[in-house]
This record gives structure tokens, C-alpha cells and sequence, in this order.
């Protein structure tokens, strides 16, 4: 008996994997194969129309299990048709044919307005639209009981129409023709699409909308028309036409056409995808509509009607696994795996194991991507690995991928030691050199400079090869009379090691005193005390940011007679002395700059 239970479950497995192998699957319909049916609406999940050539009506009340034909009263082809509300459905065709059901569509009024007419679009249970050939756009404000034509201007043949509310619409047509209302349709304006293209379909949601037509024409605005940007669809260009666009939101749509194209998108169409169905053949197809995320219809020529109750998604092949490629070694302890993106997958489930029957796991992850990447910590230097993968979506989950291994790379590199300039030496120029110790096996080394002992904020940073353990700090990045810190740490193919202990160094002060590290609020070069003096006095200045400065002294003719700063200061203020002993009496001037500030004061020397 528990054998019989495990091979039916083993049978019925095997029954929903191959249910749902395909997105979309052949419904009958009864109709002959020579009807082309043009246009399919749902009023829900149950009940819906289709309506084609020699004036087809077809009509389920079962999700499309069984099609019931309906009489039209005419042979004229019909291209459109709409659910008004649950009782009136309103079907427009050539000639100018319109159809109104007040009864679900079981029977049918027949209007002709002598006109072809290609589309229908009720955006209430009251106010409607037509469009059709030379540039026809009809309106009804009674639920399609009386029309009236609206003057567009254009004599173009429409083919599309779409409203996003009772006075905001689009009508779309030859040569790349698409016209927008915003009162009813009383005014029309031509929108520039991009493309000179016969346009077959428009869709909107709120300002984001889409148009398709010839040459797998699709395009699309975020901005209510005023732009149009071109997408593009897989499954064939030029001469293949897209004939219906639909969006069940701003990110979830489908594309259908010539040569069983099926086309989708869960991203507003920056990508699309193709889809299949189940025995479809490769018919025109020239309408879809979906119910919601999962149930939806497409028709086509040859009396087709497809259903989908997955919104079109297959369950995934088994990705094919790229890198780290099989049997790699020296891999870094962080790396990115990648493997091959799986048409209709929406997540990747990636396992990493030290056995191969991965009965202990490592590291797991499910990403939306096809790549993820190990965080530090994880694998261990100089070990054996194997990863695989699956994908998933809505439907299932396929296999996992045929399985790799890996072996990582040595031990992260060890931390460095400092050498010069010892921890605490004062009197370092503004250009040292930083020396460490070497080390064997490192690709590089990599240098901090800072004021900070956390390292906050960083004055000067490096990356030095790993055959050399000496950095020389260029010049105009360190200050007079500052204490710095530095570090070093050390990289090789298996990832980055520890910073070193950090030591410190305070720079030549070369007759410049820092007296304040508080950082001041501007620049200021203060009086110079005393004065008049003999045969010294001292000068104190103000530097609010770390910046290059001169202090300079200038006799009476305006000669440099000497220079006290040259250099680059941190922030605070400084106190320098100037010895006069070898000037003459007289005035002087002393002049304080940098590349933001300037000031000059006089002096007197007596002797």
C-alpha cells in the first residue's frame, strides 16, 4: 500500500510539473479554422467574449472550458469588443458595425454607423469611445445606446484607443499617428510618438503608457505622451508585427502579435521576455486580456483562444552555473558566483557546501539576481567547496544546476609591522617616508594618513605594490606642527588583511608654534607684539581649514626681506617669531596669504 501511495505521488508530481510546462494552453472554441478572432474582454474570471471575422461572437461562463457561439446578425468582421458592466457589452467592426448586449452578450442589437470601426473603450458605465478608419472617433454618453462623432482633425485610420478616464484618452493609427484628449474629445492634440510606424494598440496606466504596432514596434511614455522612448522585444524585428498591448499595472504587461508572439515584462518593459504556449502553432495572435496576475486569454487566427492560470510563466529550466568555473582554484574567500539568467525566473537559490551530496551547507542564499557574492567570514582559506543553484517563480522551482567545486586560496595575509617613523617621533618633514615591514605573498599594501586616531577623516591614502614596504608622503598633503597617525595593512588573492597597530608623528614646526587647536571661525593675522620692537617681535595668525599659507616681511620699498611661513597648516592658530637683528631701522610690513585670504600690517623696528 505505501508503495502505491508514493508512485501516485510520484504521478502526480510528474502531472502538475507538465500542467504547468507550458504558460498558455489551446482552448476549443467550436469555431471553424478560418474565423481570425480579433479582440477578447473578461468581465471576470468566468465570464468573457471573443469576437472575430464573419461576424463571430463566441461566449464562456467557465473560464473558457466551454465557448458557446452567439449570434451577431452580421457577417461583417468585428474587432473590438467590451464589457460595459456585468449585463451590457458593446462589439464594433467593419462597416461601421456596432453590436450592443444588454444581457451579457447572449443576444445582440446591431448599430451601423458606416464607418470601419477597430476599437471600443468604455472608461464608465456610461461614457464610451470608437475609433476606426480616417480619422473616426465616436462617443456615447448612454452606454453605447446613441453615438455621435467627434472632429479629431486627422483622416488617418485609426486602429487603438485607450482611456484613462472619461475625458483623457489616446487614439493611435498609421504612420506612427497617436492623438490625445483631455476633455472628452472636443480638442485632439498629436503627440510625437518617435516612430512613423503603423501603430495597432495603446495601454495606459495613470501617465505611464504603452504603444506597439509594425515591426515589433513598442514604445513607451512616463510622462502622459509627451515622450516616448523605444523598448525592445525579443522573438523578431522588422516585419513582425505587435498587435495588443495590455498592463495589468505599471510593471506588469504583455505584448502579443504575429508569429505566436508572446511577449512580457515585470518591470514597466525595460526588459522583456518571450513566452510560449502549449500546441499554439504559430498563428497571428491579436488580442490578450488578463483578469488579474494569473488568468488571462489570448486570441488569434485560426479560431485560437489561449488561457493562462499562471500569468504565462513556465517553471524554470535549471540554471547553468559560469563562474567560479568547475574545478577553479586560488578562488578569494569572498567570491561572486554567477550562473546563466533562466527565462521566467524570479528568484535563485544558491548552496555552498563542503561535501558533495551537500548535506552540510555552508552558506545558502535566495537572490533575485543571477550572482551573488559570499560575505567575509563565511569560507575558509585553503579548502574545497561545491556550489549549485536552482530558480524559481510563481509556478515552481526547477532542478538544482549540475554541481562545481572550488578551493579558495591561502590564509589572508598577515598584519603588518611599522617601522619609521617610530611611534611618537616629532620633527618629521612634511614629506616622510613611511616604512613597514616586507612581507611574502602580499599583492599590495595599502596606506592611511590621518589627524584622527580613528582614522575619521582621511589626509592621505595609498596603494603601494607588494614588492615595496615604503611610502613617501608627496608633498602639500601634510601640515607644520601637526600630529598624525598612520596604519598599514596587506592584501593578497585571498582578500584583505587587519590594519597594523597605528603610530604617530608630529611635524617640523620650523619656527611655527601651534598655541590653539581649536578651529577658528575665518582667517586673521593679528597685530604683532611687540611694537615697536627691537630687536624681535612675534606675529600670531588665525587658519580656520587646512590650507597652503605664506607669512612674509616686506621693508619700505616693498622688498621680501624675509619669509617666516611656506607652507601647509591645519587648522588653529599659530604664533611665529621674527628676529630683526640684521634689518635696519625703519617701517615694515608683514603680509599673511593663502589661496582664500589676505592681509598685510605695519610694523616699526628701533634699535
Amino acid at each position: 500500500m505505501k508503495k502505491l501511495i508514493t508512485l501516485f505521488a510520484v504521478i502526480t508530481l510528474f502531472w502538475v510539473n507538465n500542467a504547468f510546462s507550458q504558460g498558455w494552453t489551446t482552448q476549443t472554441t467550436g469555431l471553424a479554422g478560418s474565423v481570425n478572432l480579433s479582440s477578447v474582454h473578461f468581465i471576470s474570471a468566468t465570464t468573457g467574449l471573443a469576437v472575430g471575422s464573419g461576424g463571430s461572437i463566441i461566449k464562456t461562463t467557465n473560464g473558457g472550458t466551454n465557448w458557446v457561439t452567439k449570434t451577431s446578425l452580421t457577417a461583417n468582421a468585428l474587432t473590438s469588443v467590451k464589457f460595459i458592466d456585468a449585463n451590457n457589452a458593446i462589439a464594433v467592426g467593419q462597416f461601421g458595425i456596432i453590436l450592443y448586449s444588454t444581457n451579457a452578450g447572449e443576444t445582440w442589437n446591431n448599430q451601423t454607423t458606416g464607418t470601419n470601426l477597430t476599437g471600443v473603450f468604455f472608461p464608465s458605465a456610461t461614457v464610451g469611445y470608437a475609433c476606426g478608419s480616417t480619422g473616426t472617433v465616436l462617443k456615447s454618453t448612454n452606454a453605447g445606446v446613441n453615438w455621435s462623432a467627434l472632429t479629431t482633425g486627422s483622416t488617418v485610420n485609426f486602429t487603438g484607443i485607450n482611456f484613462t478616464s472619461v475625458t483623457e484618452g489616446y487614439v493611435v493609427g498609421a504612420n506612427g499617428t497617436v492623438l490625445k484628449t483631455t476633455n472628452g474629445g472636443t480638442n485632439w492634440i498629436t503627440l510625437t510618438s518617435g516612430t512613423t510606424n503603423a501603430l495597432t494598440s495603446a495601454n495606459f496606466v495613470s501617465t505611464n503608457g504603452w504603444i506597439c504596432g509594425a515591426n515589433a514596434t513598442m514604445r513607451k511614455t512616463t510622462n502622459s505622451g509627451t515622450n516616448w522612448a523605444a523598448q525592445t522585444l525579443p522573438g523578431g524585428g522588422g516585419g513582425t508585427n505587435v498587435t495588443c498591448v495590455f498592463f495589468l499595472d505599471a510593471n506588469t504587461g504583455y505584448a502579443v502579435g504575429q508569429g505566436a508572439r508572446i511577449n512580457y515584462t515585470v518591470n514597466g518593459g525595460t526588459a522583456w521576455g518571450t513566452q510560449t504556449a502549449g500546441g499554439g502553432g504559430f498563428n497571428n495572435y491579436n488580442g490578450i486580456f488578463m483578469v488579474n496576475g494569473t488568468t488571462g486569454w489570448i486570441v488569434g487566427d485560426g479560431a485560437t483562444v489561449l488561457k493562462t492560470t499562471t500569468g504565462g510563466l513556465t517553471v524554470p529550466s535549471a540554471p547553468t552555473l559560469q563562474s567560479p568555473a568547475n574545478g577553479a582554484s586560488n578562488v578569494v574567500v569572498t567570491p561572486t558566483f554567477q550562473w546563466s539568467a533562466v527565462t521566467g525566473a524570479t528568484s535563485y537559490k544558491i548552496q555552498v557546501s563542503t561535501v558533495s551530496n551537500f548535506a552540510v551547507i555552508v552558506d545558502s542564499a535566495i537572490v533575485a539576481t543571477n550572482s551573488y557574492t559570499i560575505a567575509a567570514g563565511i569560507l575558509q582559506p585553503a579548502t574545497g567547496y561545491f556550489w549549485r543553484v536552482n530558480a524559481s517563480n510563481a509556478i515552481g522551482t526547477s532542478a538544482y544546476s549540475t554541481t562545481f567545486n572550488f578551493s579558495t586560496v591561502l590564509n589572508l595575509p598577515p598584519t603588518p609591522t611599522l617601522v619609521s617613523p617610530p611611534n611618537g617621533q616629532s620633527g618629521v618633514s612634511l614629506t616622510p617616508s613611511l616604512i613597514w615591514n616586507s612581507l611574502s605573498g602580499v599583492t599590495s599594501f595599502q596606506v592611511q594618513v590621518s589627524t584622527q586616531t580613528n582614522f575619521s577623516t582621511i589626509t592621505d591614502s595609498a596603494t603601494v605594490a607588494g614588492n615595496l614596504n615604503i611610502y613617501n608622503v608627496p608633498a602639500g598633503r601634510l601640515g607644520l606642527a601637526t600630529n598624525y597617525n598612520w596604519r598599514v595593512r596587506a592584501i593578497n588573492a585571498s582578500g584583505t588583511g587587519a590594519w597594523s597597530t597605528s603610530f604617530s608623528f608630529f611635524t617640523l614646526a620650523v619656527g611655527v608654534n601651534l598655541i590653539s587647536s581649536e578651529v577658528p571661525k575665518e582667517f586673521k593675522l593679528f597685530n604683532n607684539y611687540p611694537n615697536p620692537f627691537n630687536p624681535s617681535t612675534k606675529i600670531k595668525f588665525s587658519v580656520p581649514k587646512s590650507e597652503y599659507v605664506t607669512l612674509r616681511i616686506f621693508d619700505n620699498s616693498g622688498k621680501v626681506v624675509s619669509q617666516l611661513v611656506n607652507g601647509n597648516l591645519s587648522a588653529g592658530t599659530y604664533e611665529t617669531e621674527l628676529n630683526a637683528s640684521s634689518l635696519s631701522s625703519g617701517v615694515y610690513y608683514y603680509k599673511f596669504e593663502s589661496a582664500s585670504y589676505s592681509d598685510t600690517k605695519r610694523m616699526m623696528l628701533i634699535k
